[in-house]
């Protein structure tokens, strides 16, 4: 595969399958100095990032279990968050410099990214320099959280198409207890295709960081 930097859809993919595919990402990028932006949906899952220490938990393991939700720890920034189908989850594994070369830069482009996607839709929304991710109101519709390894990035973004709302109730999302969440779904009433959604967000991420980005398939990716 000789492109220097790609894009490819996954569909729904468990967690820890999707982590074991970051990492062969991140081998590319290290030995041959490429890009993977993997898209994908998860099943529900709660994940607990390096600041988290699970006082935001709202629900005991049975009440999860009953609602069919997994927990996992990840090596990412921030809190606590919420990935479950309906869902469009990002991870761009890039060597910084192609991505502006800070991870302010990567969080800004990414924000214009999403920005440019839910426009699409019919959806204004706002960021908040304060807080990363993208707002409509007090609620927010994407969520942002990175890992930054000798110089290669991780994790990324998740960006709420129509998932079950509900499951937010089992935790405060990024630890913020006066802000809310919403999805497109609940903002216009459609609901998305998820492989239309990514084919859309790997074209506004090209555009947001200037990249060439073509698609593969994961076999060709991951092989």
């Amino acid at each position: 595969m000789n492109d220097r930097h790609v894009w490819c859809f996954l569909g729904r993919l468990p967690y820890r399958d999707a982590m074991s595919l970051m990492d062969r990402a991140d081998a590319r990028a290290r030995s041959h100095g490429s890009g993977t932006l993997m898209l994908l949906e998860h099943p529900a899952t709660i994940t607990m990032g390096r600041r988290e220490t699970g006082a935001n938990l709202r629900s005991e393991p049975e009440a999860l279990a009953a609602d069919g939700i997994a927990v996992e720890r990840t090596d990412r920034g921030g809190f606590v968050t919420y990935h479950g189908p309906g869902q469009l989850v990002g991870y761009p594994v890039f060597p910084l410099p192609a991505l502006g070369g800070s991870v302010r830069s990567m969080v800004e482009g990414i924000q214009r990214c999403l920005a440019r996607v839910a426009s699409g839709y019919g959806v204004r929304s706002e960021t908040d320099a304060e807080r990363p991710g993208l707002w409509v109101g007090p609620d927010k519709l994407a969520a942002i959280g990175l890992r930054l390894r000798r110089g290669v990035t991780g994790h990324g973004f998740a960006f709420n198409l129509a998932p079950a709302l509900r499951h937010y109730d089992h935790l405060v999302p990024c630890g913020m207890t006066d802000r809310g969440v919403t999805s497109l779904a609940a903002l216009t009433g459609v609901t998305p295709p998820l492989e239309q959604a990514a084919e859309r967000t790997a074209a506004a991420f090209a555009t947001s960081f200037g990249l060439e980005l073509s698609r593969r398939g994961p076999e060709e990716v991951f092989s």
